[in-house]
């Protein structure tokens, strides 16, 4: 993320930037534009600097028109856009937080919607994951706990550990937000875990500076799929706990409980004797 000049795609390297971008431009090659800003977008998203992840978005989206709807990275690029608009919007005071916005989040949400339902393997992950933030801003946090596991489950299924890393990753920020500090830290930490099986050295390192008492460094045998606990056990526990904080009545809580029973279960009918 932060490196020399002669490296194109580190996050902070504005002497590289100028005169990539000056190259592009003389050769009219605007959809290399485009993919170069979606990637500094990306690795400002994943580095949590979310105001400069925005600032590269809103500059890619200027040569939006210019990539095609199936081009290998756009789908990508809707999803990491969409999560940057809605961590912006979460903001009180954010300069960034407006209708156009808002309009272009919910825009966003229906085309990614569109692209999962085409192809669900590779892309209802995303589209969940996507669902999650913005149920989260929206205050709808059982709805925005269920997108995050549904989010993770898939991203395992399709091998994506990079988007299990991020699904877990925020995730473990929405736990700490509503105050379930233990499973969020257990989730960080399965989050780095699924960074380090991917590599990404400079993500660790950060998240090993931000998070000193919570991430702990694990071999990359033990890192792998087999070694995470079984992630229904966790769901149930946390979802447990939200019923119990969140329902003021019996009938609520009953109501509540029984869902979460029959998801679970994966039954159409329940019988309470």
């Amino acid at each position: 993320l932060h490196d020399e000049d002669s490296i194109p795609l580190l996050l902070h390297n504005e002497n590289y930037e100028k005169k990539t971008i000056e190259k592009m431009e003389a050769l009219d090659d605007k959809a290399t534009i485009f993919e170069f800003y979606y990637y500094k977008m990306a690795l400002a998203f994943i580095a949590n600097e979310y105001d400069l992840a925005y600032r590269y978005g809103m500059k890619a989206i200027s040569f939006e028109e210019e990539t095609t709807p199936w081009q290998i990275t756009y789908p990508n690029f809707v999803l990491i856009l969409t999560l940057t608009l809605i961590k912006n919007s979460f903001s009180s005071n954010g300069a960034n937080q407006n209708s156009k916005n808002h309009k272009l989040i919910s825009r966003k949400l229906k085309l990614l919607n569109t692209i999962a339902k085409k192809a669900p393997q590779n892309y209802q992950n995303k589209y969940e994951l996507a669902m999650a933030l913005y149920h989260q801003w929206k205050g709808k946090h059982l709805e925005a706990h269920t997108s995050f596991i549904q989010s993770i489950q898939r991203a395992k299924k399709s091998n994506f550990i990079h988007e299990e890393a991020l699904a877990r990753e925020h995730f473990a920020y929405f736990l700490m937000d509503t105050h379930q500090n233990e499973f969020g830290e257990d989730m960080l930490q399965k989050a780095f875990n699924c960074y380090q099986q991917w590599e990404a050295n400079c993500k660790c390192k950060l998240m090993k500076q931000t998070n000193p008492d919570i991430i702990k460094l694990v071999s990359k045998k033990q890192s792998g799929i087999g070694a995470y606990q079984n992630i229904y056990d966790l769901n149930t526990i946390i979802q447990s706990n939200q019923a119990l904080s969140s329902e003021n009545t019996l009938n609520g809580l009953l109501n509540t409980m029984t869902k979460m029973m029959m998801h679970n279960a994966s039954v159409s009918y329940v019988v309470i004797a």
